[in-house]
């Protein structure tokens, strides 16, 4: 992860519960490769963003960048605002590159934007693969014979989604930005600098 002058790495612990031991090994060098044939080398970014609930009839932003670079991989979080609201996941993500007024990419439903299928398969059985997954899902009950719960999901992008003047990564929050609930992401990307 190149960095110019310096770089902040920080560790916080937002439970009321004690975090228990941590360690960390980071290693670097001051050697950089700079600019080979002509090709600049990319910057790391993370981008978090959090809407806390989202209530608006507007989709939900993971994403939003101006300039060159690739996205690599994004992770998301959502909790219902109330047990019994469900059907936060039947949003479909849509992804705009360069300005474009169509998506690029448009999903279906965060279920299937995530390889995970049905909703209540979804959310009762956790899994964890080297391109996406949804690892953890909690409180969950059960409302008139579909699941509800809160969940985390990821997915890494082989072969990166390049852009070359922007890129706009968002989602639905239910089928027409109906369903309020808690959504944060975590985007992860390399950019060019200016």
């Amino acid at each position: 992860m190149p960095f110019r002058k310096g770089i902040h790495i920080s560790l916080q612990n937002n439970s009321h519960q004690a975090a228990g031991e941590f360690f960390c090994e980071i290693g670097y060098t001051s050697a950089f490769l700079g600019e080979q044939d002509g090709i600049g080398v990319g910057y790391f970014g993370a981008k978090y963003n959090t809407a806390w609930p989202i209530v608006e009839r507007k989709d939900f932003v993971l994403f939003d960048f101006n300039g060159t670079g690739a996205v690599v991989g994004q992770v998301m979080t959502v909790e219902p605002v109330k047990p019994d609201r469900k059907r936060w996941w039947k949003g479909d993500m849509r992804i705009y590159i360069d300005g474009e007024q169509k998506p690029r990419f448009h999903g279906t439903v965060h279920e299937d934007e995530y390889q995970g299928g049905w909703s209540t398969f979804w959310l009762t059985n956790p899994y964890s693969l080297p391109l996406f997954g949804q690892p953890k899902t909690k409180d969950l009950i059960d409302v008139f014979g579909q699941v509800n719960g809160s969940t985390t999901a990821y997915r890494f992008w082989p072969g990166k989604i390049h852009f070359k003047k922007s890129i706009r990564i968002s989602t639905e929050h239910g089928n027409q930005n109906d369903t309020p609930a808690n959504y944060s992401s975590l985007v992860y990307y390399y950019y060019i600098p200016q």
